[in-house]
């Protein structure tokens, strides 16, 4: 017989050996389905009522014949009843809609902090944490996804009505666009039964750093009146989760790349994603699969080689292929997520769960992402021939001499030319949802702007969301007219440094130029249908030191729509990753960051999560140890840096004079 409540939270006391898997079972073998569950990490605020928990569960159940005492553990039960489904979808829809997608973010900013004066803003009737809690809360040692679980008492006023919930709810709505835009998500929801509190929630963030960020916002203190107001107690236990709303294995390796994308690299051969290192897609045969050898999606996304990725993804593995990906988002970054963000992961979701074990999946082509060959008018010190046709004349500086320049100036780099290349996309652009252009320089290249007209014409470019990795030097005057046909425009603007050392890095660059065509897109933002303008900024060891004069320009320029910075750790050439960089370099680093990102925030309040997540990703590769062979390759990196510096007329140790050990080696 179904019960009046249809939730329960259970805080639960180890009196034996840990057994989280058994107890779940045991649980299940009762009738009850667990949700959530979660390990206690910490008492932010509040005091946990006796026993204290090691572990979190929430259950719904299909019996009340719930037993309170286990072989191994015991727990106390809160009843509730849980939100409708529909109001919760309703407050997790608002969610995404305010949401900018993130990554998670590392804590070691946090320790320039003054949590005495920031819990201090909170510790009115003992409803925020205390400056203690915070700090460890903070600083704490942990790769996992911090779920808060709020325990709420509202407060009854004088007039007898329900006016504290009502003052909670105009601090919610207060405060609910800075915590969405930090990347924060609802995960569950209930009304208290006979648990002795009104409300329980459980909110996941994407960092702790984010949780602080949210504390720090000027939207909580200006709405925290309401929040003394609306509240009588208040519990604040921090979890990390192991089932339930937690990613489960599969969800922390798949990607959408092998099911719904088709990438086709700089030569026209097919890869398995623009991020992925040696998956150029093959055949049966063996020989790599080119886009003018009239090959369908279906032999792309299905050939063995791309059958095997996902498999490996289904069960929780990461492929070979995905290994900068593994690494990155061990250190809090990560390009999977991005293309998570470009994708509709319901789609995604439903795509894995039609996929064969042997990795066969249906052939859905919803994005497609074309880097158009190696023309490009600038020869970046991270780059080479094979994206940019300016690299031609010093191919031989590089690898030690041993690349030739006619393997870079073939027929192959200039795929994009013929019809048969477009043809996959232009049979499938009724399911189209996302064309990504990149280079060489994809705005130097005409069959691009005559894709988009062949798109439009087609009546099909309204659900068509249009990506551009750009260097910024050149604004074609047709894509005035183009642009606003689709359904959104995103630029990501390549700059990798403010004013000159941006034109040491990306020669010939003249900055003058890039600032120009950047305000010129900000201010025609609507005029050429842009829905979104980034800085994509690549970390090497040149920039390393001068990131804060980037984020400074873009401070100070007070852009309209140019605020986000994504600022990505370069991992080859393997020369200019800064993990090469000697102790005391990092470390400077790491305190121009800190302090460049506090004086962001002062100005932003938070509004812009991409750029402290990116920032603080930059300061965990710095953190981590040597890479192996740090003096060969700074041998490497101080011969390359002379040779390209005598080749273009130009000193590094001119705009980062702090390299000189460096250049000694």
């Amino acid at each position: 017989m179904a019960t009046a409540f249809d939730a329960a939270v259970l805080r639960v006391r180890w009196t034996d050996e840990r057994d989280e898997a058994g107890l779940i079972r045991r649980l299940a073998d009762r009738g009850h389905v667990v949700t959530w569950a979660g390990r206690v990490e910490q008492v932010l605020i509040g005091r946990a009522r006796d026993p204290i928990d090691d572990l979190l569960i929430v259950g719904t159940y299909a019996a009340d014949d719930l037993c309170r005492y286990d072989t191994v553990a015991t727990w106390q039960v809160d009843k509730c009843v849980q939100w409708p489904p529909d109001a919760r979808r309703g407050i997790q829809a608002w969610f995404r809609q305010h949401h900018e997608p993130g990554v998670p973010t590392a804590a070691s900013w946090a320790r320039q902090r003054d949590y005495t004066a920031l819990a201090a803003r909170f510790s009115r009737k003992g409803l925020g944490p205390t400056a203690e809690r915070l700090r460890e809360f903070a600083l704490a040692e942990s790769a996992a996804r911090p779920v808060l679980c709020t325990f709420q008492t509202f407060q009854t006023l004088d007039d007898g009505d329900a006016s504290g919930r009502k003052a909670l709810a105009r601090f919610d709505e207060a405060l609910g666009p800075t915590v969405a835009r930090l990347g924060a998500e609802p995960r569950w929801m209930a009304h208290g039964s006979d648990s002795g509190w009104d409300d329980i929630a459980l909110t996941e963030y994407p960092s702790r750093a984010a949780f602080v960020d949210v504390l720090a916002s000027d939207a909580f203190g200006d709405a925290s009146g309401d929040r003394d107001a609306g509240l009588a107690a208040v519990e604040l236990l921090v979890c990390s989760s192991w089932t339930g709303f937690a990613q489960t294995r599969t969800e922390t390796t798949v990607c959408p790349a092998p099911w719904m994308q088709q990438y086709v690299k700089e030569n026209g051969t097919y890869n398995v994603c623009c991020y992925a290192r040696d998956a150029d897609v093959v055949g049966d045969d063996g020989r790599r699969l080119h886009v003018l050898n009239g090959h369908t999606h279906d032999d792309v996304v299905n050939s063995k080689f791309v059958r095997d990725v996902k498999s490996q993804m289904m069960r929780g593995e990461w492929p070979k292929i995905c290994a900068d990906c593994e690494s990155a988002e061990k250190l809090g970054g990560g390009y999977r997520f991005e293309k998570l963000g470009q994708c509709d992961q319901n789609e995604l979701r439903e795509l894995v769960a039609r996929t064969e074990a042997d990795g066969t999946s249906p052939p859905v082509l919803s994005q497609v992402h074309y880097s158009l060959g190696n023309t490009c008018n600038l020869r970046c010190r991270s780059c080479g021939p094979w994206s940019s046709t300016r690299w031609l004349n010093e191919t031989h500086l590089l690898e030690g001499g041993k690349l030739s320049r006619e393997s870079f100036s073939g027929k192959d780099y200039q795929w994009y030319r013929d019809e048969a290349a477009w043809k996959p996309l232009l049979d499938s652009l009724h399911n189209t949802q996302v064309v990504h252009f990149s280079g060489g320089e994809p705005m130097l290249i005409p069959q691009m702007l005559q894709l988009l007209q062949r798109m439009i014409a087609a009546g099909e470019s309204h659900h068509i969301v249009l990506y551009y990795n750009t260097n910024v030097t050149n604004v074609p005057g047709e894509i005035r007219d183009l642009w606003p046909h689709f359904k959104g425009v995103t630029l990501t603007c390549s700059i990798d440094g403010f004013g000159r050392i941006n034109d040491y890095i990306r020669n010939p660059s003249v900055w003058s130029e890039i600032d120009a065509n950047l305000t010129h897109f900000d201010d025609q933002f609507d005029e050429y249908g842009i829905s979104s303008i980034r800085i994509g900024c690549v970390v090497q060891v040149y920039n390393v030191l001068r990131l804060n004069e980037l984020m400074e320009y873009v401070d100070k320029k007070n852009f309209k729509h140019v605020r986000t910075i994504i600022m990505s750790p370069l991992q080859h050439p393997d020369h200019l990753n800064v993990r090469i960089l000697p102790r005391a370099l990092r470390q400077l680093a790491i305190e121009r960051l800190a302090s460049a990102r506090e004086q962001f925030f002062a100005t932003d309040g938070g509004s812009d999560p991409a750029l402290y997540t990116s920032i603080d990703s930059i300061i965990s590769v710095l953190e981590q140890p040597d890479v192996d062979d740090a003096e060969e390759l700074q041998g490497k990196f101080a011969r390359t840096t002379r040779a390209l510096d005598e080749s273009r007329g130009e000193n590094l140790l001119d705009l980062v004079p702090e390299l000189t050990p460096l250049m000694r080696a």
